[in-house]
């Protein structure tokens, strides 16, 4: 229903359209009135189409990642930057306590910023009003850890098992396909990494990724004493 939705409202502005154009009776005036909101609702939902069916492709595709050193905070940086405008525009302030000299990971610069993205856009879609999101980054069990947290209204605890299944959404129909989170899970998966989710004590959700570090840098680092957990 996801893709019939939408189509099913492409199809019918469309007949519109097509009964304004054969009823040469109709005056200029009225024929040119409703174009633009016809035309501007099949546009829209054309584009919904799009993002649904690039989603299925994503979840169904097997696709290869490329592994490079890489610095977690960079990832967060370009995450942020990206939904940075969404969130000025309604009013949801994010905050960032970012380790600064955390190790490198090996992972993939493309399929972290798809899952920081996902996380960051669920979070301002679960602030009603004005809110917090707030990005850490750390160093713990010789893991990398990310936490994005929102004052937002959390999850219902009966979702809570099924949060990363395919096609599971809470959102209203025609807001979400339900296979962010799920591709979120898979592509960490590919990476060696995990994601969690948990509801704050305060109110609000935490979402939770961790990846293993590059090889030997946990004990570099160490015997330096370059980093401390914020």
């Amino acid at each position: 229903h996801e893709i019939n939705n939408p189509l099913a409202v492409i199809g019918a502005h469309a007949e519109r359209m097509s009964y304004l154009f054969s009823n040469s009776h109709l005056a200029p005036e009225k024929v040119k009135e409703k174009f633009p909101s016809y035309l501007e609702a099949i546009i829209r939902h054309t584009y919904r189409c799009k993002e649904i069916i690039e989603k299925l492709l994503s979840f169904a595709r097997h696709k290869e990642v490329d592994l490079q050193p890489m610095d977690i905070n960079m990832a967060l940086e370009e995450s942020i930057a990206l939904v940075s405008h969404r969130a000025s525009m309604e009013n949801k302030r994010i905050i960032k306590n970012l380790n600064p000299v955390l190790p490198l990971v090996q992972s993939d610069m493309s399929g972290l910023e798809q899952v920081f993205v996902n996380i960051l856009t669920n979070a301002m879609d679960a602030i009603e009003e004005k809110g917090e999101i707030r990005v850490t980054s750390r160093l713990e069990d010789g893991l990398i850890k990310v936490e994005i947290a929102d004052t937002g209204s959390g999850i219902p605890p009966e979702n809570m098992d099924r949060i990363f299944q395919p096609f599971f959404t809470t959102k209203p129909p025609g807001k979400g396909t339900g296979l962010g989170l799920s591709i979120c899970a898979r592509i960490l998966s590919r990476l060696g990494g995990q994601i969690t989710v948990q509801n704050a004590p305060g109110g609000g959700t935490r979402f939770g990724v961790s990846l293993p570090t590059q090889l030997n840098q946990v004990a570099k680092f160490e015997e330096s004493h370059l980093w401390k957990n914020p």
